[in-house]
């Protein structure tokens, strides 16, 4: 949290508490009022009701135990709002130094060894956030298929970070998961389209687990891998 938001919190706090001050005195003054009144008011009004009539003490124990609830609601109101404005503080915070994983380009070596299309490479990844992100691990899946391919479960998988994976400090890049897969079906000629579906799971020095999906597809006019 940089100086800029630390004060903004500080005077957010300190409006709290001036409001929860101003609301305690603004209450107990209302409610003495009241009290002093309804003990004046029997003397002066002669068919005052009875069930009206009290001491001043009496009618002032009573106000004063509900003001006592009044300002005790008030404050827990305050604090429920204090609380909430916490959190949202905190999961802001969480937002900009968390670790953010990003998947390069996919660029794999394409070669042709006889009617086999070919490719060979790593899955790359970048964190762009400000602290490290731990526990990777990365899912792969491929297809050939004579239409353009659909991955609609691919927002869907769950986050799964390894303990054993490696971690990869801000700013730093990785290649991660070899891989080595081909066919003989006609990819080069358009008659088939080549896919590749990969999922980075990882966690954040704040424990949340996260995920990042991505699909790249064989573009034949482009001659290269792009996404889905």
């Amino acid at each position: 949290m940089n100086e800029g938001e630390r004060r903004k919190g500080d005077q957010k706090r300190r409006n709290v508490t001036r409001d929860i001050l101003f609301g305690v005195v603004g209450i107990a003054c209302v409610l003495i009022g009241v009290a002093l009144l309804l003990a004046v008011l029997p003397r002066f009004i002669p068919n005052f009701p009875d069930w009206k009539q009290g001491t001043l003490t009496e009618w002032l124990l009573v106000l004063l135990t509900a003001s006592y609830v009044l300002v005790t609601a008030y404050q827990l109101r305050a604090l429920r709002d204090q609380l909430t404005e916490t959190q949202r503080s905190i999961d802001n915070q969480e937002l900009v130094q968390a670790a953010r994983l990003v998947i390069d380009n996919f660029e794999p070596t394409i070669t042709m060894t006889g009617k086999q299309f070919r490719i060979q490479g790593a899955v790359k990844v970048t964190n762009v956030g400000e602290t490290v992100a731990s526990e990777i691990y990365v899912k792969l899946a491929y297809g050939v298929s004579a239409a353009p391919p659909t991955y609609p479960g691919l927002e869907d998988e769950s986050p799964s970070p390894d303990r054993r994976g490696p971690h990869l400090a801000a700013s730093q890049t990785l290649e991660l998961r070899q891989f080595d897969w081909g066919t003989e079906r006609d990819v080069l000629g358009g008659a088939y389209f080549m896919s590749v579906a990969v999922w980075v799971s990882y966690r954040t020095i704040f424990g949340r687990a996260e995920i990042v999906p991505a699909c790249f597809v064989y573009n034949v006019r482009m001659k290269r891998f792009i996404s889905c």
